[in-house]
């Protein structure tokens, strides 16, 4: 038996589906609260047009405070942290999001520095407003690099509930073709075992 324990320290919240919901398409709010997925992921980043940056977080914000999501879990995917505007997703969200996000969700990390980052942002912010709910992390993995480093990413946060896969950016990261998010590639097979005539069958 090992001397070593492993402290639980964010909450485990348990969801069979999650939907991600535009950011700038603010007719869909009321229905994602009211669909049947667990989990409502309300998005700041590749779903929204870079012109629509700006009015996509104030609207974040506004229904983070004035949606009844139904007791849904309630994430927020905001911008990469190469971008301009994802210091100020995380500031708005926690200091005018109200007490509904359960969890920020970063895309594209590549080490446990770039988590430190935002969980630093979090819990400054969220000193100033006085929030009460603690605001979990969540990570998708989109790249070589990020996959290199997945256990010093696990490990980066006292925030950390969970990490993605996000397969169609880790794939152009590696030089890959897809033919879309959640498809396949014609090129891309699996092969059977030879028959006796060393025939092998392939299915997509």
């Amino acid at each position: 038996m090992s001397f070593t324990t492993v402290e639980r320290l964010a909450p485990v919240r348990v969801y069979r589906s999650k939907l991600f919901v535009p950011g700038s398409k603010t007719n869909f709010f009321e229905k994602a609260a009211a669909g049947p997925a667990d989990c409502v992921c309300l998005d700041l980043e590749d779903a929204v047009a870079p012109a629509d940056k700006d009015k996509a977080r104030d609207n974040v914000v506004a229904a983070l405070n004035d949606v009844d999501f139904k007791g849904k879990i309630v994430t927020v995917r905001i911008n990469g942290l190469d971008t301009g505007w994802c210091y100020r997703d995380v500031i708005a969200l926690v200091e005018m999001g109200g007490e509904k996000l359960d969890a920020i969700m970063i895309p594209k990390v590549a080490n446990a520095s770039d988590v430190y980052a935002i969980d630093w942002l979090i819990t400054q912010a969220s000193m100033a407003a006085g929030r009460k709910k603690r605001i979990g992390i969540e990570v998708i993995i989109e790249s070589v690099l990020g996959l290199k480093n997945i256990d010093e990413i696990a490990g980066s946060s006292k925030r950390m509930e969970s990490l993605h896969f996000g397969a169609a950016d880790y794939a152009a990261s590696q030089g890959m073709r897809t033919t879309n998010i959640g498809g396949g590639n014609a090129d891309y097979v699996m092969l059977t075992d030879k028959d006796e005539a060393g025939h092998r069958e392939r299915h997509r």
